[in-house]
């Protein structure tokens, strides 16, 4: 791979992540889109991490969960033909270590920066919390707009190409059908 364009049977890989607050809906909007489009989903490597680990996550967690998520999206990049779908990617594990840690490991940014999707889907939190039991914390309404606002500025520092999902399951499914449609007529490949 060549800095973010990945070339697959002479088309170029379309990569979308989501990415956003926990308990937005990231995971069951991955799943969905690439059940619609036919493209394989990376897993979110924290998330199963997590679930393995049953006790809070640390700083020496990055290292792993990064690997982790690394080699999942590679996967998912393997089985792909024009589009991939990531439930979340490295930019989410570098706004994690921020607001968890208080600093982000130099090399995780620098791969997360290396290997940024073409376009992301950012979930919003008009959802309401649902705790799985995976989160590090139930957060209030205040903390999960300080999320939302970092994984916004963590964007928008690195240029992203970027739409909001908002509303409903439904809702935002629409938005982001019509989003992926709109960045595959405009790639000139």
């Amino acid at each position: 791979m060549l800095g973010r364009i990945v070339i697959k049977h002479g088309n170029r890989l379309l990569r979308i992540t989501l990415i956003g607050p926990e308990c937005t809906g990231k995971s069951t909007l991955s799943k969905e889109l690439g059940k619609r489009l036919k493209a394989p989903v990376s897993k979110e490597a924290a998330r199963e991490y997590t679930a393995q680990k049953k006790s809070p996550l640390a700083p020496e967690d990055v290292e792993p969960i990064a690997r982790a998520q690394i080699l999942s999206e590679d996967n998912a990049i393997e089985r792909a033909d024009t589009l991939v779908i990531h439930d979340t990617d490295l930019l989410s594990t570098c706004v994690y270590c921020k607001l968890y840690f208080q600093s982000v490991p130099e090399w995780l940014t620098e791969r997360a920066h290396s290997r940024m999707a073409d376009h992301y889907l950012l979930c919003d939190i008009d959802i309401p919390w649902i705790a799985d039991g995976l989160q590090r914390t139930p957060v209030t309404p205040e903390e999960r707009l300080q999320h939302l606002d970092e994984f916004s500025a963590t964007l928008k520092r690195y240029c992203c190409s970027v739409d909001i999902l908002r509303g409903n399951r439904a809702e935002r499914l629409e938005t982001a059908l019509n989003a992926i449609r709109l960045w595959r007529q405009q790639d000139p490949s």
